[in-house]
């Protein structure tokens, strides 16, 4: 499906981006990612926050072709906007909806099932998806930046 197949599914509504907003969720990413890697933390809180930096990337992306999420599983539906915005490769949207749905489970049903792997792992992710949305930023919305 296209994004605009989900807007017509009311996964998705239309939006309006600026600069400003462009601007203030880049530096909640970053922010985001800087928080990631303090090692005070405990494994659980580097994982979602490395996972908040990775929502705000598909945020922004969908922001940029004039989307935002829809009300009802938005972080479903933005995580799987990746392959279609940055393009990001399928088996890596899996693996993100698979650490959403952990993100999920840990911070609702039970801690301290997040393994320093997947941290690890998440965090990695980030630091690509970020540069990935920098370079497609400045190629094709770089009056946003």
């Amino acid at each position: 499906m296209s994004l605009e197949e989900w807007l017509e599914e009311g996964f998705l509504k239309k939006s309006q981006s600026n600069p400003e907003e462009t601007g203030y969720l880049l530096e909640t990413i970053r922010n985001d990612f800087k928080d990631c890697l303090n090692p005070k933390l405990s494994i659980d809180w580097q994982f979602k926050i490395a996972y908040s930096s990775i929502l705000n990337c598909g945020i922004v992306a969908l922001a940029a072709l004039g989307y935002r999420p829809g009300n009802d599983s938005h972080h479903y539906w933005t995580i799987q906007s990746l392959a279609l915005t940055l393009e990001l490769d399928r088996d890596i949207v899996d693996l993100l909806d698979d650490f959403r749905k952990k993100r999920n489970r840990s911070s609702y049903e039970r801690t301290g099932m997040i393994t320093k792997r997947e941290a690890n792992e998440i965090i990695e992710l980030s630091r690509k998806i970020q540069s990935t949305l920098m370079e497609w930023l400045r190629k094709n919305h770089g009056n946003l930046i």
